[in-house]
């Protein structure tokens, strides 16, 4: 079986892919393969299949539906994660997070194609809905809900196990090894709104520029965890709504109206 940690940008999704593959490699049933660019989906579609039909369970995360994910989740051979967060949130965590994100019309295109995602697989078979402000408020009750879904019974020592190495503080400790994604936000920013280069994979750019990477970035490629991946406020889930600005803010609860309402967050 194949799982797809779709989970909506800046809500956990590294949280509960690292829950999901601490669990399969704990129990005994399978691995996580890490984050896969969709630019690189056509090379690895036929990898997909064949993960979703072995007896093995993999896991991978995407904020992207991946080719022919639906049909997958329908025959029962995939099973998708998803973790959404409320979207004002969102916006303030990614504009801190993406420097070339402060900007208004790039904020609003990665907004809209979360809220496409996250209707797509409102309409999917076989999915595993969790909310990033309740993850947070209890990672062992998050652990158990994810077992639950894929159909695994572990101990309270493995759930509780999880959990403690999961949580704010301890993911805090690992990234202190990833500073060097500040100089990456900042290139990726100049090149974006400075250069008008928008629709490109920076990272992709950078290597062949022939910029050293350790210059660049440091990615754990296990936990996908990077520099200031979680920030001061992450506790704070209440908080963040307040620092929007006025015009920002109500442009997002007009054009956002239905998934405020569906979602059942307050607009």
């Amino acid at each position: 079986m194949l799982i797809v940690c779709n989970g909506m940008i800046r809500s956990g999704s590294t949280l509960q892919y690292n829950l999901v593959c601490s669990l399969l490699e704990k129990m005994g049933v399978g691995v996580g393969n890490g984050s896969i660019h969709p630019s690189r989906w056509d090379e690895f579609q036929q990898q997909f299949e064949d993960w979703a039909k072995a007896d093995t369970i993999h896991a991978i995360k995407s904020h992207d539906l991946i080719p022919n994910q639906a049909e997958m989740a329908a025959s029962g051979q995939l099973l998708t994660c998803y973790i959404y967060r409320d979207l004002k949130e969102v916006a303030v965590s990614t504009q801190r997070m993406f420097v070339w994100a402060r900007d208004k019309d790039s904020l609003l295109d990665i907004l809209d194609r979360a809220i496409a995602t996250y209707f797509e697989i409102k309409n999917m078979e076989n999915t595993i809905w969790q909310r990033y402000e309740d993850v947070v408020i209890d990672l062992e009750v998050a652990v158990q809900t994810l077992a639950k879904g894929i159909g695994l019974n572990p101990s309270d020592k493995i759930v509780a196990a999880i959990a403690q190495q999961w949580s704010i503080e301890n993911v805090k400790q690992k990234m202190k090894r990833f500073e060097r994604y500040k100089l990456f936000r900042e290139i990726s920013y100049f090149i974006r709104n400075k250069i008008g280069i928008k629709n490109t994979n920076i990272g992709r750019l950078m290597r062949q520029m022939k910029v050293p990477e350790y210059l660049l970035f440091n990615v754990d490629s296990q936990s996908l965890l990077l520099s200031e991946h979680i920030s001061k406020e992450a506790v704070a889930v209440e908080q963040n709504k307040n620092k929007l600005d006025l015009e920002l803010d109500n442009i997002i609860s007009e054009r956002y109206q239905d998934w405020f309402l569906d979602a059942g967050y307050q607009s």
